[in-house]
C-alpha cells in the first residue's frame, strides 16, 4: 500500500490525505492499471466513466462509508425517518441510520471506486494534530490557505446538481486563543460553502440551534448559489444520545419545510429541488468535473452516494511549527508530484495500524485509537507512517 500526498488545484492542499478513520490507505493508479489493486471487486458501472462500489454487494461494512455526508435524490429523502424509533438517535446516525433506511428501502448505498470522483476532505482533526489554535503563527498561515482556495474558486457550468439543495449541520469551532476560534469558523464555513458553489448546488441551507450572525461570510458572493441560515427549535435537535444532533434537526427541518413549502428554508421556487446533500462546515467538497454528470444520474436513478472522506495529516511543508513535525527521515516525507488527467486514487485494502501495533501491552491511547496517525503528533513517533513509503502529490483540473 501507498501513503498519499493530494495537492489538487482549485482545491485545498493539507498534507498527507488520507481517508476517514476506519477505511484504508489509498493507492495511486494511472487509469490502465487501476483494476490491479481491486482483487475480485466487480465495480457498477455508471454512464461512461464513474464506477461505484455498493453497500452490501461490494462493501461488506457501512461504516467505511461514513463521511458525515451523503447525496440522495429528494422523493428518497422525504421517507427517511429522523425522530422516533429507527430515526437518528446519535450524530453518526445521519449517515448511518439513514444509510440503513434507505438499504431497507432497497435504495442502494454507494462509494465511488475512484476516492477523486467524489470525496470530502474533512480538516478539524488537521488544524487540531497542528496545533493551529495554539500558535498564532500556524493559525495565520492554515487561515490563508482557506482564504486562497476562498478567492479562486472556479465554478463548475453548467452543473446538474443545479437544482440539488443542500443542508448544513453548523456548530462553531472553538480555540484557545481569545477570539480565534469565531475567525476559524467563519472561513471554514466560507471554504465549505465555497466548495458547495464551485460543484454548481443550487442552495445551501446553513442550519443550527442557535444564532449564527458572528460566524456568517462577510463581503463574499457564492454567485449562483443561494445560501440561507435556519435556526431550528431545540426540541428538533434532541435525541436519545444526545442533547444537540444538529444532523437531525437539519433532516427533520428540511422536511417538514417540504412539506409546508417553507420559503425560509427552499427560497421562492419551493419545488425546484430534485436532490438533497448533506454536509458539515469543516469538509470541502471535491470531485471530478467529467465524474458529476454520472454521479447525478445515479442519484436520480435511486442510488445514495457517500464522498469518501479524505483525512489531510499536518505536515511541514504546509505547517511553519508543528509541535512533533514528520521528520525528514521518515518516507512519508518527501512529496512527489503526478501532474495527469489519469490519476485515481483507489483503496489498496487492508486495515489501518491499531493501537496494539504502538501499545504492545494493548492500551489505547486516547485519540489514537481511531485517529491512529494523530500519535505520532502528540509524541513524536511516526513511525506508523514509515510503512507507506511512497508519497504523491496529485494535480488536478
Amino acid at each position: 500500500m501507498f501513503l498519499v500526498f493530494i495537492l489538487i488545484l482549485d482545491t485545498l492542499f493539507f498534507g498527507v490525505s488520507l481517508q476517514s478513520a476506519r477505511n484504508h490507505i489509498a493507492v495511486v493508479a494511472s487509469a490502465n492499471h487501476r483494476n490491479q489493486t481491486l482483487g475480485d471487486l466487480l465495480p457498477i458501472i455508471v454512464g461512461n466513466s464513474t464506477e461505484l462500489l455498493q453497500y452490501g454487494v461490494h462493501v461488506p461494512n457501512v461504516v467505511d462509508m461514513f463521511s458525515a455526508s451523503w447525496l440522495m435524490n429528494a422523493s428518497l429523502f422525504m421517507r427517511m425517518k429522523a425522530v422516533g424509533m429507527g430515526g437518528i438517535e446519535t450524530v453518526e446516525d445521519g449517515c448511518l441510520s439513514v444509510f440503513h433506511q434507505a438499504k431497507g428501502l432497497g435504495a442502494p448505498v454507494a462509494i465511488t471506486n475512484d476516492w477523486l470522483d467524489f470525496s470530502v476532505e474533512h480538516l478539524s482533526h488537521y488544524w487540531r494534530a497542528a496545533g493551529v489554535c495554539n500558535n498564532l503563527s500556524t493559525f495565520d498561515d492554515f487561515n490563508s490557505r482557506l482564504d486562497r482556495y476562498i478567492s479562486h474558486v472556479q465554478v463548475l457550468d453548467p452543473s446538474p446538481l443545479h437544482d440539488t439543495i443542500a443542508i448544513l449541520a453548523f456548530m462553531p469551532y472553538k480555540c484557545l486563543v481569545p477570539d480565534t476560534g469565531r475567525s476559524l469558523t467563519r472561513r471554514l464555513l466560507t471554504a465549505t460553502l465555497k466548495s458547495l458553489q464551485r460543484a454548481g448546488i443550487g442552495r445551501v441551507v446553513v442550519v443550527s440551534d442557535k444564532p449564527t450572525h458572528e460566524y456568517e461570510p462577510r463581503s463574499v458572493s457564492f454567485g449562483n448559489t443561494e445560501v440561507a441560515f435556519v435556526t431550528v427549535d431545540a426540541s428538533t435537535t434532541k435525541s436519545k444520545f444526545i442533547e444537540r444532533n444538529i444532523p437531525r434537526g437539519a433532516i427533520y427541518g428540511l422536511q417538514q419545510a417540504i412539506r409546508s413549502k417553507d420559503v425560509g428554508w427552499l427560497g421562492h421556487d419551493t419545488g425546484r429541488w430534485q436532490s438533497v446533500f448533506l454536509t458539515e462546515p469543516d469538509q470541502i467538497l471535491h470531485f471530478k468535473p467529467r465524474s458529476i454528470v454520472d454521479l447525478a444520474r445515479a442519484v436520480e436513478s435511486g442510488f445514495v452516494l457517500a464522498p469518501h472522506r479524505l483525512q489531510p495529516v499536518p505536515h511541514p511543508s504546509d505547517v511553519r511549527v508543528p509541535e512533533n513535525p514528520i521528520p525528514e527521515t521518515s518516507s512519508a516525507f518527501k512529496v512527489e508530484t503526478v501532474e495527469s488527467d489519469d490519476v485515481k486514487c483507489i483503496d489498496a485494502g487492508g486495515d489501518h495500524p491499531g493501537d496494539v501495533d504502538l501499545h504492545p501491552s494493548g492500551s489505547h491511547e486516547p485519540g489514537c485509537s481511531t485517529w491512529w496517525w494523530k500519535c505520532g503528533f502528540k509524541d513524536g513517533n511516526h513511525s506508523r507512517l514509515d510503512h507507506y513509503p511512497a508519497a504523491f502529490a496529485m494535480v488536478l483540473g
